[in-house]
């Protein structure tokens, strides 16, 4: 006879290999399209960051529904960040005591001074509801083919989501191209799958803020 019991989610400990640094800042503006500016300044104070397969970026996200503000379309408009905005990074623990040395920094951001204040090391979230802004989709890829090759990616690592829903797409231009990427989110995780799949994330490109996945509250279906 087989019996497999069901996990305890209770008992399974966060995971302390992977932290989220999150650093105050006061920056004024940066360009909407910032990812690759952002990446470039901060990679000449920490030059590993791009070769690391685990430390990433998180994107710089102004909340679009504040007194009625939407996001430009044109990528050299400009973002006005709050007070509130944080420069976070997704790290291996051996990356955080190098990726300190941001404190008290002044990063040239295309123009735009961004002034690095202290550090606080967070735990990754143990939400099994979880979305990333941005996942590559690859050049002349329909929406299908990206789905069935992020679910293969995810099966690789042992990451089975109940929804996979795609969602809004982006443009981030680098130094070289332009990626198009798509909001993904995912719910119906377990809570080693989610671990798992903030700590590796999905796809290419960490060092510009893709495939770096956080909470999100789940759909909710309306009752009619």
């Amino acid at each position: 006879m087989h019996w497999e019991a069901e996990k305890n989610e209770e008992t399974i400990p966060t995971p302390t290999s992977v932290f989220d640094l999150s650093f105050s800042i006061r920056c004024k503006t940066l360009p909407v399209d910032n990812a690759w500016l952002l990446f470039s300044a901060i990679s000449q104070e920490l030059p590993w960051l791009e070769a690391d397969p685990v430390a990433g970026i998180h994107p710089l996200h102004v909340a679009e529904s504040a007194h009625g503000w939407q996001r430009p379309e044109d990528p050299d408009a400009l973002l006005h960040l709050s007070r509130r905005t944080k420069l976070v990074l997704r790290l291996p623990r051996e990356r955080i005591v190098q990726a300190r040395e941001l404190e008290g920094k002044v990063l040239n951001i295309d123009g735009h001074a961004m002034e690095v204040g202290q550090a606080e090391e967070l735990l990754l979230s143990r939400s099994t509801s979880l979305f990333a802004r941005h996942v590559v989709i690859h050049e002349d890829e329909t929406e299908e083919r990206f789905m069935q090759r992020l679910l293969n990616e995810m099966a690789d690592m042992e990451v089975r989501p109940k929804k996979l829903l795609p969602g809004l797409s982006h443009t981030l231009r680098t130094g070289e191209e332009t990626l198009c990427t798509r909001l993904l989110s995912l719910e119906g995780l377990q809570l080693d799958e989610a671990f798992r799949l903030q700590e590796r994330g999905l796809g290419e490109n960490r060092h510009l803020g893709c495939g770096i996945f956080i909470p999100h509250k789940p759909l909710v279906k309306v009752q009619v």
